[in-house]
């Protein structure tokens, strides 16, 4: 009996085998084996990526200051559009107007900085926003998720595209918030 489990799951190992080598041979940008899909095999690089932003970051300009009220206050951002649309989303701090690192959120229960201040003051800091060195991977290698740095502090990211090299817009709406 003991033998007759380890033949069958031999050839079951082997017809997976095989099936993901016909399938590798295929050169598919996805493949998908026993219904779980893989990744992509990126055709542009991280440094490709990265300098695909920094071409890009002349045209950045300030879309809209969001003011979201949930958790007993108002949370602060600012929506940040290239040609292909939005392309990042910045923290504010409600109470000071100051930029917030990277995925921290500020609750305030009063908003003491206007949304003209906020739009002027992010404006200014554009320029001076700094691309990282460094990229990563993400959903399975379908894009590269390059940094942004504001005095050393990451303050956001951009996503490319792994093949064709081209920024992602982004989605920041009320009801489909994309998880930074």
């Amino acid at each position: 009996m003991q033998r007759r489990k380890r033949v069958v799951a031999g050839i079951l190992l082997l017809c997976g085998i095989l099936t993901s080598s016909a399938l590798a041979d295929e050169k598919e940008e996805r493949w998908e084996f026993w219904g779980h899909k893989g990744y992509a095999v990126p055709q542009v690089s991280a440094a490709d990526a990265r300098k695909a932003v920094q071409e890009s970051q002349k045209t950045w300009q300030v879309a809209t200051v969001r003011q979201k009220w949930e958790r007993g206050g108002a949370e602060v951002s600012v929506l940040v559009r290239d040609r292909e649309g939005i392309i990042a989303k910045i923290g504010i701090d409600p109470q000071t107007g100051e930029l917030l690192p990277y995925s921290v959120e500020a609750y305030s229960r009063e908003v003491k900085v206007s949304p003209q201040e906020v739009q002027q003051k992010v404006e200014t800091l554009l320029p001076q926003i700094e691309v990282g060195n460094r990229a990563w991977l993400g959903e399975h290698g379908r894009y590269w998720r390059i940094p942004l740095f504001w005095k050393g502090m990451l303050v956001s990211t951009v996503k490319v595209d792994a093949l064709s090299g081209r920024l992602l817009p982004r989605r920041y709406g009320h009801d489909e918030e994309e998880e930074d």
